[in-house]
């Protein structure tokens, strides 16, 4: 066991203070069945990074001596964490211990301060690491006993100038043992400082316009407005306001990975409105427990109203805004009479071309309809809501599709065949996109969903968080011939 110092960080203390100490401990002969950890430490550089248990448990232990020392405890930080996991990674990689990284991985065989400050592009000045190997799989009494056990790494455990710390625990075939465990804790001495933050604005349901008995999904947006991560993220939500009396609804939700700063994470709960019909105020409260320290506690708490129907309501369909250019959409209106001419009264003297796409018509599966051509010419003559199709608009100021048929009341049925299918989405109401699939579930009969997305005009996948809305068409793939029902309401 060795402790090294860079003599040179006492003379810059005020500019850069940098301690580098390096634990060696004697080899065991002891073998137990290998170990995985599941993280891949190359991807997702400084984001969604889910700290394993035994991680979270060294950090307990070296939070426990910092606070039996006087000194603060540790907040999690992904830079620090992912160039831990990734210098554990090289060391079983390349068969080496050392703090300098190897020549052949992806650090190129920079010091520690480098591969820090450079790679992982920590700003703040004052820097340690410790790392630690046994050959027996993990053991996070003995790397703790170890480390309290050298006085130089007890110097950096309980330095109260260490406020961020990053955890890499791997195990792999290192120098010839299978089950050997790669321990480094990477400390910064950055200014802490997290600011959890949610918007009444941020706060969706799904259905927006429930009835009694429906069950709805409450989703909201978490910010980390401050300059340090944060971890671990606790989300409630409540009916009334939880000072006065209001009820939990659904489970306690979690973030599950390191909440980055600067950036945001969706969550959501079930609520089941059985007995609950009238106006509710939803809230959400961040970290209610105050488990993490912040430098404003006020803002952790919004609330946005719901009316819940005690009758099946008929919510009202907003005519539909399309831009100049190409539109993918649909509508959800039941109309008695599909004939393209009547669907497109509207705008008839704003659009220049109307396309379909039917999955049954293999041999010809485009269907098109140019005003400037022959009626013979046209093969798309009829549009009903259960169909998507993309419509050219030559007003440079664009136009608003309106439809003054009533909205449809009951489940509507759309044949998919397998592979690609234009479709509607035959509903007054936006649903989360799993949600809104119903009877299919995504990855099985159908495993991509495509949008136009509104602000850049372009195709982009729909993700689970996102909504399928009244008036956009779908470019929906399903691995197999199915029907996919599109509730109205009722569930």
């Amino acid at each position: 066991m060795s402790t090294k110092r860079n003599d040179k960080s006492q003379i810059k203390f005020k500019h850069s203070v940098m301690v580098v100490l390096i634990i060696l401990m004697f080899l065991f002969t002891f073998f137990y069945s290998p170990y995985n950890i599941v993280q891949n430490v190359e991807a997702g550089k400084y984001g969604n990074i889910v700290p394993t248990t035994s991680e979270l448990q060294l950090l307990d232990k070296i939070n426990e001596n910092r606070s039996d020392n006087g000194a603060g405890p540790l907040k999690l930080n992904t830079t620090l964490w992912w160039v831990a996991r990734a210098h554990s990674q090289d060391m079983i990689d390349y068969d080496f211990f050392d703090h300098s990284s190897s020549e052949q991985g992806q650090f190129n065989g920079v010091s520690f301060s480098e591969r820090v400050r450079n790679y992982a592009e920590y700003e703040n000045s004052y820097i340690g690491e410790c790392i630690a190997y046994n050959t027996w799989g993990i053991d996070v009494e003995w790397c703790m006993s170890a480390w309290k056990n050298s006085p130089g790494h007890w110097d950096i455990i309980i330095n109260p100038n260490f406020e961020e710390i990053g955890l890499g625990i791997l195990v792999g075939d290192w120098d010839g043992y299978s089950n050997s465990a790669l321990y480094t804790a990477d400390f910064g001495g950055a200014s802490v400082s997290v600011e959890l933050f949610t918007d009444e604005t941020d706060i969706e349901f799904s259905p927006e316009f429930p009835y009694e008995g429906q069950q709805v999904t409450i989703s909201t947006t978490i910010y980390n407005l401050g300059v340090t991560d944060a971890y671990p993220v606790h989300i409630k939500f409540f009916d009334g306001d939880p000072d006065t009396g209001g009820l939990q609804v659904g489970d306690e939700q979690q973030i599950p990975h390191i909440l980055i700063q600067g950036e945001s994470a969706m969550v959501n709960t079930i609520w089941d409105t059985t007995g609950s019909s009238g106006e509710h105020d939803i809230y959400v409260v961040v970290d209610c427990d105050n488990l993490i320290s912040e430098t404003d506690e006020g803002n952790n708490k919004a609330f946005n109203t719901i009316t819940v129907n005690d009758s099946i309501p008929s919510p009202p369909i907003s005519p539909i805004s399309l831009w100049k250019g190409w539109n993918l959409i649909s509508f959800p209106n039941m109309v008695a009479n599909t004939s393209l001419g009547y669907v497109l009264g509207s705008i008839s003297a704003e659009y220049r071309a109307v396309q379909a796409y039917k999955s049954s018509d293999v041999s010809d599966p485009w269907k098109h309809c140019y005003i400037e051509k022959p009626s013979h010419m046209n093969d798309l003559c009829d549009l009903d809501n259960k169909m998507g199709f993309w419509i050219q608009i030559i007003d440079p100021n664009g136009a608003e599709l309106s439809l003054n048929e009533e909205s449809p009341n009951s489940s509507q049925i759309i044949t998919l065949n397998r592979g690609w299918n234009l479709v509607g989405y035959p509903s007054s109401i936006k649903r989360l996109r799993d949600d809104a699939l119903n009877n299919l579930t995504f990855g099985s009969e159908v495993d991509t969903i495509m949008h136009q997305d509104n602000a850049t005009k372009v195709l982009k996948n729909l993700e689970d968080w996102e909504y399928m809305e009244p008036g956009k068409g779908y470019w929906m793939h399903a691995t197999c011939d199915c029907e996919w029902v599109v509730e109205n309401l009722v569930y």
